[in-house]
């Protein structure tokens, strides 16, 4: 991955989710994959893999998080990173609420449908 885009996805984390926790990014990583399980089509695969990488991402460079750098390994294994810069795009146009298990989720919006 571009150490541009590493660096613009610990920067928007650190701003957008300052009281996040290792723990609750940990957790948002195992919702990613449920997503992941549930695509159907192919281009909804990648966008959730995007998701998944942004949050490992996250995990490696902000927690240094063992697990977050794990998946990393795996980003060059897939033709991800355009998914990557289209999430990360929408993700700074979103609203973002925490929920009641500590992660964030964006709000719903005429752009998600």
């Amino acid at each position: 991955m571009k150490k541009e885009l590493v660096e613009d996805i610990v920067s928007w984390s650190k701003s957008c989710f300052p009281d996040l926790t290792k723990e609750k990014q940990t957790l948002k990583l195992h919702e990613e994959i449920s997503e992941l399980e549930r695509a159907k089509t192919e281009e909804e695969k990648m966008y959730e893999m995007a998701d998944i990488f942004i949050v490992a991402t996250i995990l490696h460079k902000r927690f240094k998080s063992d697990l977050g750098k794990r998946f990393m390994r795996f980003y060059d294994l897939f033709e991800v990173e355009p998914f990557v810069e289209k999430k990360m795009k929408r993700n700074k146009e979103r609203v973002w609420k925490k929920v009641s298990n500590g992660t964030y989720h964006h709000e719903e919006s005429e752009k998600d449908e």
